[in-house]
């Protein structure tokens, strides 16, 4: 203590403050300062906690703290909402294969390589109490670093969710059947928790999109596909409204536009298919009764049979000519 007291003293004597001591010993390159220097940067995380811990300067510290994880956190999602990254979605050149795949989670890779700060920040934010607890008790910060027990015995709105986001189905296997009731147990908490942990990265990518939207009105990837799935679901114009103007999707027109683009790849490979011979049709009869919009006694809606043509890819046929097989019939 009387050592610290003596250097205390010396500073006070020589007039030097603990901020110009700090940046002296980051600015100069002499080893005794470099050793020193060392030191600072393996102790900066119990400094800054004892700051915070301490009442006259926790304020101050919270709000540096804020504030710097705030600049960072905006300069990564300016980088992310950049058009190199992928996350532009183009109504005029939309096509089907970016409805193909697992995108959720190539966004959710994107989002946390490029955007670390941020993507801790909504994760934390998301993440339930139980889930809290259990890593501060484990020491970690994985998300998959979860106490099975804790988490999977927690309420959660999945429902009947079997799906990861990767593909791969749950499903038990004969062997699980055969296992003791307690191991059995486990390996459902387990899965319990591995599913709450994918639906967790999901909102945490629904969080960043609404967030990437509204710095760049052409990051819309998420809501684009969400938009076409809307269309398909014939949701009605009302609600893809509400769900544009809070981010969830893009508009109306542009829904349309992406349509239009989809259907022009549609009809032009369906073309190519029937010109090269290696697609069948298959027809099916239909009637579909119109409701009018102001029905009367005499014409209360329209009834309309038609007949519908599917175009099916031949798969595994490379040569047309191996299918002039007439002569051989």
């Amino acid at each position: 203590m009387s050592r610290l007291t003596t250097v205390l003293h010396a500073l006070h004597d020589n007039q030097i403050s603990i901020v110009d001591l700090i940046k002296t010993i980051l600015k100069r390159p002499e080893p005794q300062f470099k050793n020193i220097h060392q030191q600072m940067t393996k102790d900066t995380q119990k400094i800054c906690t004892n700051l915070y811990n301490d009442p006259l300067s926790r304020k101050d510290m919270l709000n540096w703290a804020t504030s710097t994880v705030c600049m960072a956190a905006q300069d990564e999602l300016h980088a992310l909402a950049r058009k190199q990254h992928g996350l532009h979605f183009s109504v005029t050149m939309a096509t089907s294969e970016q409805l193909e795949g697992t995108f959720m989670q190539s966004i959710a890779d994107k989002m946390r390589s490029v955007a670390p700060t941020s993507w801790l920040l909504v994760i934390s934010l998301l993440k339930p109490k139980e889930m809290r607890h259990a890593e501060n008790n484990r020491g970690s910060t994985d998300l998959m670093d979860v106490d099975a027990v804790v988490f999977g015995d927690m309420e959660g709105d999945l429902g009947d969710i079997e799906e990861r986001m990767d593909g791969s189905e749950v499903d038990g296997s004969d062997d699980e059947e055969n296992e003791p009731n307690q191991k059995k147990q486990k390996k459902l908490q387990r899965r319990a928790a591995e599913q709450r942990v994918f639906l967790l990265n999901i909102r945490a990518v629904v969080c960043m999109s609404i967030l990437l939207q509204n710095m760049n009105a052409q990051c819309n990837y998420l809501q684009g596909i969400l938009g076409i799935f809307f269309h398909s679901t014939c949701m009605p114009q009302k609600v893809v409204d509400v769900l544009n103007h809070a981010g969830l999707s893009i508009s109306q027109t542009s829904i349309n536009h992406a349509v239009k683009s989809m259907l022009r790849e549609i009809t032009s490979w369906i073309r190519s298919a029937v010109g090269s011979l290696k697609a069948s049709f298959a027809y099916d009869n239909f009637d579909i009764n119109f409701k009018m919009h102001q029905p009367t006694v005499e014409h209360q809606s329209i009834f309309i049979s038609a007949t519908s043509a599917t175009s099916i890819p031949l798969f595994g046929i490379e040569d047309p000519n191996d299918l002039q097989f007439s002569a051989e019939l």
